[in-house]
């Protein structure tokens, strides 16, 4: 059975570099359900992302924070230079969680593209 992969659509982006900025918020998936974060013990999360034009991974810089674990939800705020243009998506990308003392564990991919105009939340 092929992977479910969930379309974000397109977010905004200031300036004319275009730039991911503000803060973004989305629902994590595994095998097609919200993922509930609860159970893991003080996880470490990791932000993966590639080029869908290119197949080139990008390295973002930002960081990622739990908004609600039990519906999954979480933030990302870019670092001060993130390496996500418009020019270069649209993207594809999964968070990779890892529990204290336990295996890595992904998310169900997601992709999104990114446009010159406000930031989303």
């Amino acid at each position: 059975m092929a992977e479910l992969v969930r379309d974000l659509g397109t977010i905004g982006a200031v300036g004319g570099l275009h730039l991911l900025a503000g803060v973004y918020g989305l629902t994590l998936y595994r095998e097609g359900a919200a993922w509930n974060l609860s159970g893991y013990t003080t996880p470490t999360y990791a932000l993966k992302i590639r080029a869908l034009q290119t197949g080139a991974a990008v390295v973002p810089n930002g960081t990622i924070a739990v908004v609600s674990a039990t519906a999954g939800t979480i933030s990302y705020t870019p670092g001060t230079a993130d390496p996500i243009h418009a020019a270069s998506g649209p993207y594809e990308a999964r968070v990779w969680v890892t529990p204290s003392g336990g295996k890595t564990v992904p998310s169900d991919l997601f992709r999104f593209d990114i446009a010159e105009g406000p930031a989303s939340t």
